[in-house]
């Protein structure tokens, strides 16, 4: 869990989420009244709020000054995964309107990480050198495409 939560807080799948609510525990497309967020931020009634949960996965004050780099260590206490707070990590929203296909997105991805490595050898067949560039969208992609090398691996 420790792998796939540090991917997606990377490289979160949704890009930009947007809910409209008048529950106090999202925040609305547009603030339907004068508020203050957690931090202190000041909102004017009618300002738009929003947040981008792949900027916030590499933000320094949020995850540390190795936000950058993958680590998935730091889902893990004394060995245990523990998980995020959720509006911290928002990956798959937070509050009484979590994402209801969350638990089976994270089945599916583990079965298919599973059966994939187990069976194949992945690199990335680019230049180490250069990391891949984030093209904005509907959900995170990289730009150019991510050519990789597949190889079958040698039974045992």
């Amino acid at each position: 869990m420790s792998a796939m939560n540090e991917c997606m807080a990377l490289g979160s799948p949704p890009t930009n989420p947007e809910r409209r609510s008048r529950n106090a525990n999202l925040l609305p497309t547009f603030a339907e009244e004068d508020d203050i967020l957690a931090d202190g931020t000041f909102v004017r009634k009618g300002t738009r709020v929003t947040y981008h949960p792949y900027a916030m996965g590499r933000m320094e004050r949020v995850w540390g000054s190795d936000c950058l780099e993958y680590k998935p260590d730091r889902w893990l206490k004394n060995g245990i995964y523990i998980p995020e707070n959720p509006y911290k990590y928002p990956v798959f929203q937070a509050g009484p309107r979590v994402c209801l296909g969350k638990e089976m997105a994270l089945v599916e991805m583990k079965c298919v990480v599973l059966a994939i490595i187990g069976r194949f050898n992945i690199r990335v067949a680019t230049d180490p050198n250069q990391a891949p560039r984030f093209a904005p969208g509907l959900t995170a992609t990289v730009r150019g495409g991510l050519p990789i090398l597949v190889q079958e691996r040698e039974a045992n």
